[in-house]
Order: C-alpha cells, then structure tokens, then sequence
C-alpha cells in the first residue's frame, strides 16, 4: 500500500478558515487513500490528545501524531512518521510548517509535497526558508487567486505552480425564509474579537448603524464572537447610544446556536479588508442571506456586488450604511440575492466540488 502524509498546523475542533480548510482536506484525503489504495498519516503542530480523538473520525488515519504546539516536537515527529511510512506524498497546511516539508523531501524521506495557503497571512514575502519550501512544492494550493496572485508576486513563484481551490461546505444545505420580525433588519456578524484582526472591520459595522438609525432605518446588529478587543467594541456601541437596542453582543456560541443566528438574520455583513476567503459567508449564503463583505481580497471571488451580496469599501461608513438602507427598504431585493446566493453556493461551493478539484489534483501530483 502507498503511502502519504499531511502535516497540519491547526486544532482540529477550533473555529476559523484555516482549519476548517484543514479538516476538509483531510476528510478528502482519507477518502482518496480509500479509492486509490493509500494510507494517510497525519502530524499536527497545534493538535493535543483530546482534539486529536475528535479529529480521527471520520478520517482514518494509518497514525496520527499531535505535537500540541511544540514545535520542536512537529519536527521530529514529522521526521518519525516519513522516516518510518515513506510517504509517496506529503500535503502541508500551512506555510509555517513548509520548512519541514523541504527538509524531509531533500533527504529523500517523502516523495513531492503540495502546499496551501490561506489568507492574510500568505500575502506577504515570506522568510527564506518558506520561500524555499514554496519553490520546492510540486503544487501550490490557495484559497482563492487574489492569495495566489499575492504570494507570487512578493515571493518570485511562478503563477503557474498554483491552482485555486476554494473552500466548500457539506452536501446538504437548507435554505431558509427568515421570520417575520417587527425588529427592523436583522443584521449578524461572526468572527474573532480580537485587536489583531482589526481589518475584519467591526467597528465600521457599528458605525454604520449607527449612520442608519440616524436616518430613521431600524437596524439590529447581533455580534457573535469574542476576544480581547470586545470591550473597545463594545464601548465603541455604547459612545453612539446603540447597545443594547441597537447592537447585541452574544459572545461565543455553539455551532446549534450560530446556525440558528444565521436563520434568523436578515444579512450577514463582515465588510473585512483582509479576509482570505471566508467561510462564514458561504455558510450564510447556503442559508439564502445575502453578504455584504469588504471588496479587498478573498470576498469579490465568492460575492458578486449586487447579485447575492454587496461589496463595499473598507472603513467607509456611509457606504456601508446605504447598502443597509437599501437591504432594508427593499425586502423582495433581500429575497432574490438570497436566493442567488443559496444558487451560487449549490453551484461552486459543496464538498464534492472541493472534493474533485483535489482528487485531480491529487492524481497529477502522484504520478
């Protein structure tokens, strides 16, 4: 039996892009092992004893190692698992653990590795020894071509080492009339609190709420998440009279209570200027909610403005706060982009599209 390994650098029960990339790749990994006769064998960086009992179902590992954040640890339990399977392929998850990759195919422990990238985080020059691991791939996965295109330019990659492969979600998606509500629009936003993703554009958010309600428009903003900037955030909605009619923070909730928030709302906004792609839009999207997102990065792939979804500006209040008015005074509007966007996401975005994309992929870098 062939043999191939994926290094990974994410939990695999936390919330985020990244390891919900992780866990799809996995997931199709496993299943490809099963019709082309490998065995996966995984190492986690980040990943401790309980996530990794998560993790293994339903993906069957041959073995499965987690160095629970030690990096030195990753590194020799990666040299371990390639030393001992010889793995005809390696698929690495993330640019911080692209080194490894390089090292162990240079000592010929593992046949030709793919790497991914993700957001933000890829859209810089690298350090050298990443840079070094990114020319030695067989294959370059991104999320999106605005990620792809932005890696290759600062770190001299040719774009014809890259292939595109968006993120998607589960077969079965339910789109669902929002309630009637005597609130007003029911706006929600997901995400991290915290002051390193600022970009994500909460306060602009609050503030065109604010702009909104001041001309009248009844808006509700629900705020899902936490972290160490919900209390500049919070007191952000206070100094404009909006909390807690005007703007809710829920802190963090199940993954029960959220898809009950995306029912419930009228649109999701998280109009971010530094959003890789985002998986939350897809999830509210197959819920037939029209996005109004950043028109920077990742979101213009996914959202066309003005057919499932609005683009906007990042920091500009006012322009946000139209594309609220309008969502508002036009419900049929709210309706049709939701119905486009739950058309849309049928379309591009369902495990098996993600699925296939990698198993041709997968072939091509096996043969």
């Amino acid at each position: 039996m062939m043999q191939t390994m994926m290094l990974s650098m994410t939990g695999a029960y936390s919330r985020g892009g990244v390891q919900a990339y992780s866990r799809r790749v996995a997931e199709i990994l496993s299943g490809y092992g099963e019709q082309r006769n490998f065995e996966l064998h995984g190492v986690s960086l980040q990943d401790n004893g309980w996530s990794l009992a998560q993790h293994t179902n339903p993906v069957q590992y041959g073995s499965f190692a987690a160095a629970g954040g030690s990096r030195a640890g990753f590194l020799r339990m990666s040299v371990q698992a390639a030393w001992k399977t010889r793995p005809r392929l390696a698929v690495v998850m993330h640019t911080c653990i692209a080194p490894p990759a390089l090292l162990l195919r240079t000592a010929r422990m593992t046949g030709p590795y793919i790497l991914v990238l993700h957001g933000i985080e890829a859209w810089g020059r690298m350090k050298p020894a990443v840079r070094a691991a990114a020319a030695g791939a067989r294959s370059i996965v991104a999320t999106t071509w605005h990620t792809a295109r932005e890696f290759a330019k600062a770190n001299h990659i040719g774009e014809d080492k890259f292939t595109v492969i968006p993120l998607a979600i589960g077969e079965s998606i339910a789109a669902a009339t929002p309630k009637a509500s005597t609130e007003g629009l029911r706006v929600l936003t997901v995400g991290r609190l915290a002051s390193e993703d600022a970009y994500k554009g909460y306060d602009v958010l609050i503030s065109s709420v604010r702009r909104a309600r001041e001309g009248g428009v009844p808006v509700r903003l629900r705020i899902v998440g936490a972290g160490n900037d919900l209390d500049r955030l919070r007191a952000h909605a206070r100094s404009l009279d909006l909390e807690p009619d005007g703007v809710e923070f829920l802190g963090a909730v199940s993954d029960a209570q959220l898809r009950q928030e995306l029912i419930d709302c009228d649109v999701f906004a998280l109009p971010s200027k530094g959003e890789g792609f985002g998986i939350v839009y897809l999830e509210a999207m197959s819920m037939a909610r029209p996005c109004i997102a950043g028109n920077h990065g990742g979101p213009p792939e996914i959202i066309d403005d003005g057919e499932d979804g609005y683009l906007v500006e990042h920091g500009d209040v006012d322009q946000l706060a139209s594309r609220l008015v309008t969502l508002y005074c036009n419900p049929e509007l709210r309706r049709d982009m939701g119905a486009n966007a739950a058309l849309k996401v049928k379309q591009r975005y369902l495990f098996s599209h993600m699925r296939d994309a990698w198993f041709t992929l997968l072939d091509k870098a096996s043969e």
